[in-house]
């Protein structure tokens, strides 16, 4: 339930890879069997005639910024789902090797401002440890911690802390 809530982030980012055949689509008379005087149709430029290096590049960009890394109730523990999220993020860092990142870390409103700032840290620092073990350099990645600061969800049920319980890796430049 969680990731469903990033749906329209990459929805929109793949409508933004269909734009240019959009862009370019012909009205064609009649299209779809319709035979009324001046039914319009579209046809769309074919898939292979796409700008696609920059329109996935762009794809790939939104994906890595808004697919999170979720933590367990009290813990900076990475769960085998966190590990297959940052690994497809380590690629990414290692294919683009200019890029530096800021590792958030995020927690649920229970607990102290202290002990969930201390929890966020340890959270970012468990992103940290598991991006450079897969190669990514330590000077690329800088860790910063919330704590309860930045609520994805609002506090009221069982799914909104655990939204809120979560690593978000950014570009910093």
């Amino acid at each position: 339930m969680t990731h469903c809530r990033h749906l329209p982030a990459v929805v929109g980012a793949a409508l933004l890879f269909l734009l240019p055949a959009l862009a370019e689509a012909q009205p064609v008379a009649g299209v779809g069997g319709d035979s009324a005087p001046g039914a319009t149709g579209l046809r769309l430029t074919p898939i292979a005639a796409l700008p696609a290096p920059d329109s996935l590049e762009l794809l790939e960009a939104i994906v890595f910024r808004y697919e999170l890394v979720h933590f367990a109730y009290d813990s900076p523990a990475l769960t085998p789902a966190a590990r297959r999220i940052l690994a497809r993020k380590a690629g990414h860092l290692k294919a683009h090797a200019g890029a530096a990142v800021i590792v958030e870390g995020h927690c649920d409103i229970r607990g102290t401002e202290d002990y969930n700032l201390e929890l966020g840290r340890m959270r970012a620092e468990s992103v940290r440890r598991f991006l450079m073990r897969q190669g990514v350099e330590d000077h690329r990645i800088r860790i910063v911690s919330y704590g309860k600061a930045r609520p994805l969800a609002p506090p009221e049920e069982e799914a909104a802390h655990a939204a809120n319980r979560r690593a978000e890796i950014i570009n910093s430049q």
